[in-house]
C-alpha cells in the first residue's frame, strides 16, 4: 500500500489483482477499482483497459459504481489509449465496444491489432476467435 501511495503503478496494480482474486464477495469492484485507477495514473496501460472492465462489468456496493467511467464515451477513449500504448486487452475490448455499438468493421480492426500486439497472448487467442 506504501509504493501504491508514492505512484508506483506495479504496486496499485498487484493490490487490484490481489483483491480480484482474494476478495469473492459481492462489491468487489467498489475496492478494487480505485488501485486500478492509481495504477493507470501511474502510466500502466493495462491497469486503465482493467479500470475501464470493472466500470462496466464489476460487482459495487449499491451507490459507489463510478458513472463517468461507466459511460460508454470513456470507455472507447479508455481501450482506444490502452491499445494505442499496445496493451493487447485494450484493443480487445476496444473491439468488443465497436462491435457493441454495431460497427463490425472498427471491431475486426481492434481485434487485429490484439494480435499485432502480442500474437502469443491470451487476448490474441481471444480476438481470433472473434475474427473466425
Amino acid at each position: 500500500m506504501a509504493l501504491c501511495r508514492t505512484g508506483q503503478a506495479r504496486a496499485c496494480f498487484g493490490l487490484a489483482r490481489a483483491v480480484e482474486i482474494e476478495l469473492d464477495v459481492e462489491g468487489q469492484a467498489t475496492v478494487k477499482f480505485p488501485f486500478f485507477m492509481a495504477a493507470c495514473a501511474a502510466g500502466d496501460a493495462n491497469a486503465c483497459t482493467n479500470a475501464g472492465a470493472t466500470a462496466t462489468r464489476g460487482s459495487w456496493i449499491a451507490g459507489t459504481r463510478p458513472a463517468v467511467a461507466e459511460a460508454r464515451e470513456c470507455q472507447v477513449r479508455t481501450y482506444e489509449m490502452a491499445c494505442t500504448a499496445q496493451a493487447p486487452w485494450g484493443c480487445y475490448m476496444l473491439g468488443a465496444e465497436w462491435a457493441q455499438a454495431g460497427d463490425i468493421a472498427k471491431a475486426r480492426d481492434a481485434w487485429q491489432r490484439v494480435c499485432d500486439v502480442d500474437a502469443d497472448g491470451s487476448a490474441c487467442e481471444a480476438a481470433r476467435s472473434q475474427l473466425d
